[in-house]
């Protein structure tokens, strides 16, 4: 008699391929360095806006400006100069300029051998041309820390008049020993002059320069407020680098 046939064991199920090992690709080293420059750019953003919302808060004297600490500026010429105030108008509409909302600018002079002093702003074509062949220093640059002043010298004899005398000042003050100017900010190329109201020669003055910046605390706010959108899209990169990548669904194996 026939033995019946065996049946045979079942086969074990085949391991499942191997999976590629999973790298660092291209696209996610580009991610990491877009995020990482975007977390420097947010990080640059905040100190700007902090530093701004601490100079505009803690940095203002009792008018309210920001002044530059007081220095000396002396001269054995007929006057001290400084050019290259350049105000461009802006685009659009005229409040950006509008000193309610720009801002003003404070200069303090107190001369030191007691003289009657003259500070005078005035449009920088004028000014060149009332200090044409006069003997004058022109403030080239200021380095406040140390402080020391570069002036540039122009040969020349004595000014034909005094300078209160000249009607093209946008703001001046003159008459005592110690003035402050105070200008309403325009646009165009201005030039600061002080020299004793005598136009004699020689001036030796302290010298204290200062702003009323209304806008300065809304640039803070916007410095502030684009760090912290930066910072974010920065989070949101680094996440999308580092998650970890989702584990292909298994597969059903075939019955035996």
């Amino acid at each position: 008699m026939a033995e019946p046939p065996r049946a045979e064991p079942p086969r074990a199920p085949a391991p499942p391929p191997a999976q590629p090992s999973r790298g660092w690709s291209i696209g996610r080293v580009l991610l990491l360095i877009v995020a990482i420059l975007a977390v420097l750019l947010g990080g640059v953003l905040l100190a700007g806006g902090g530093f701004l919302v601490w100079l505009d808060q803690t940095q203002r004297d009792s008018d309210g400006y920001l002044t530059t600490p007081t220095e000396r500026l002396q001269t054995a010429t007929f006057a001290l100069a400084s050019t290259g105030l350049d105000i461009a108008h802006p685009s659009g509409p005229d409040f950006a300029t509008n000193p309610d909302r720009f801002g003003h600018v404070k200069v303090e002079a107190t001369s030191l051998d007691g003289k009657p002093l003259f500070v005078g702003i005035g449009p920088e074509e004028a000014v060149d041309a009332y200090l044409a062949g006069v003997a004058h220093d022109e403030v080239t640059s200021l380095d406040f820390h140390p402080f020391r002043a570069t002036y540039e010298r122009h040969a020349g004899g004595a000014p034909r008049s005094r300078p209160g005398a000249k009607h093209f000042w946008a703001a001046r003050a003159e008459g005592s020993s110690k003035e402050t100017l105070v200008w309403d900010v325009e646009s165009g190329n201005w030039s600061v002059v002080v020299m004793n109201a005598s136009a004699s020669r020689g001036v030796d003055v302290h010298v204290a320069v200062g702003a009323r910046l209304r806008f300065l605390i809304w640039v803070a706010v916007g410095l502030l407020i684009a760090g912290v959108i930066v910072l974010a899209v920065a989070a949101l990169l680094l996440y999308l680098t580092f998650r970890a990548p989702r584990a292909p669904p298994p597969t059903a194996s075939a019955p035996a």
